[in-house]
């Protein structure tokens, strides 16, 4: 390692230029501050009613979903549009200064696309919220830092919120109470219409004398039978005294056939009568079922509706700890300038390997005497 003496000069220089360009840095950019809060995720409870079991879910699907709610584009947007964070005023900084004239003349040549602050800030807080979920538990940590420690609770504080509030949205059964209560008011509408149609067969007087008809046509249709048999006795005694052309005969048999004839009829409008008086009797029970049917939509829908009143004191999240402004930065600077100076220690010892390694020149009498094949003369230390 003596050959790297002859570089020391180089690698103090390599040295002192890192340390100092990490000492400029710590005060020319602003101190970090980190803001943090801790969820805990009841996995086995219903998302919107956590005194409902839901089981056959696992913790990892669990978190995975949440940490994807958490971490999507509508959770975020919420989150700037309320604290719209590109409204407020930023500190003076020379670097940031520079950069943003960088980006405008990138813009201008069109080698960059012109962003809104808005939309820079959802992008900068996709990119750089922190949310992780703890293995082997049920906590999600959620985390954000920048160099305005009251931005940074904020932002981690209303990015909870907003989460709580979209899982909401999201698990709420709206769409299935909607369905119920379509189902509810078609089978009502079919209800009423029945009714009504059951109130008027009872009203008309068709249905209130049906009974006292039925009897009335029941009597004829027994008296017309036994006019029948005693005609066709009377026959049997005729044809026994007289031939099939007698007047006699021929007027019973008339007389058979009339009676015959006003049976049939009568059969017929039994007939239409037993076919009204089934039709009450269907359309009855078909109302009951209608309103058995509907009495269970309508549960339903209670069920639903109660879940769609759910709030974050029922969701099966809670915030355990909340984001609270840090007193300190997360590191201080001579943490960095230790730690930078470790590395530009190592790095200047790099950089002296490396120049020895690409160093061809000729530094002692041997290796010219190697090389040249003559013996050495004299030498000179230095010029």
């Amino acid at each position: 390692m003596i050959f790297l003496f002859r570089w020391h000069r180089h690698m103090a220089a390599i040295f002192v230029f890192i340390v100092g360009t990490i000492i400029f840095l710590q005060y020319a950019l602003p101190q970090s501050y980190s803001a943090n809060s801790v969820l805990l995720v009841e996995h086995n409870r219903s998302p919107t009613m956590r005194s409902d079991y839901s089981q056959g879910l696992q913790i990892t699907e669990t978190l995975n979903t949440e940490v994807a709610i958490l971490n999507s584009r509508t959770v975020i947007s919420n989150t700037v549009d309320r604290l719209e964070p590109h409204e407020r005023p930023s500190r003076p900084s020379a670097i940031g200064n520079f950069i943003r004239a960088i980006r405008s003349r990138l813009i201008s040549l069109g080698l960059s696309e012109f962003t809104s602050p808005r939309e820079g800030w959802i992008r900068q807080l996709t990119s750089s919220i922190g949310v992780e979920a703890v293995v082997q538990s049920n906590i999600i940590t959620v985390s954000y830092a920048n160099e305005n420690a009251e931005l940074a609770a904020d932002i981690v504080n209303t990015i909870v919120s907003s989460y709580i509030e979209h899982r909401l949205e999201i698990f709420s059964p709206q769409s299935t109470a909607n369905i119920y209560r379509a189902q509810m008011d078609q089978i009502m509408a079919q209800l009423t219409e029945r009714r009504q149609l059951l109130d008027e067969l009872n009203q008309s007087e068709d249905i209130n004398a049906a009974a006292e008809q039925r009897r009335s046509l029941l009597q004829q249709r027994s008296l017309l039978m036994e006019r029948i048999v005693g005609a066709e006795v009377e026959l049997a005694d005729l044809r026994l005294k007289f031939g099939p052309g007698h007047d006699r005969i021929r007027s019973i048999n008339e007389l058979i056939s009339t009676y015959q004839n006003e049976i049939e009829s009568i059969e017929t409008e039994l007939q239409l009568l037993e076919s009204m008086q089934s039709q009450t009797v269907q359309m009855r029970l078909n109302i009951q079922a209608e309103e058995s049917l509907y009495q269970a939509y309508k549960t339903r829908y209670d069920e639903e509706r109660l879940k769609e009143f759910a709030n974050s004191d029922l969701v099966n999240v809670r915030v355990v700890e909340h984001a609270t402004v840090a007193e300190r930065p997360d590191h201080s600077r001579l943490f960095y300038v230790v730690l930078g100076s470790m590395g530009a220690l190592i790095l200047s010892f790099g950089f002296g390997l490396l120049f020895e390694y690409l160093d061809r020149r000729i530094t002692n009498i041997n290796t010219a005497e190697n090389i040249l094949g003559i013996g050495s003369l004299g030498s000179i230390r230095e010029l």
